[in-house]
């Protein structure tokens, strides 16, 4: 990061931390998908209809965006910071 302006600074410190949000939200909702979808004979008649016929409600998408907006505002304080504080020696810090 030696010798990077600050606006590439903050890209660099955004683009791992919303990636990760990004794949872990995606993989996770996935995941509960085919676990709803394969554990369908162990669950009671009622909660059948509830976990696997019905689709994907906004409710729950605007819950995975909350999510995914909520991770990219703190990774953009962490590299806001990052950017703007200069490198300090070892011996400096407190």
């Amino acid at each position: 990061m030696l010798g990077a302006r600050s606006h590439q600074v903050i890209v660099v410190g955004l683009l791992e931390p919303v990636l990760i949000i990004f794949l872990a939200t995606v993989v996770g909702f996935l995941l509960f998908q085919l676990a709803a979808s394969g554990a369908e004979s162990l669950l009671p008649e009622e909660w059948k209809l509830w976990m696997t016929e019905r689709p994907v409600s906004f409710g729950e998408v605007k819950f995975l965006l909350f999510i995914l907006l909520t991770g990219c505002l703190l990774a953009f304080v962490q590299a806001w910071k990052s950017a703007i504080e200069p490198v300090r020696q070892p011996s400096e810090r407190r």
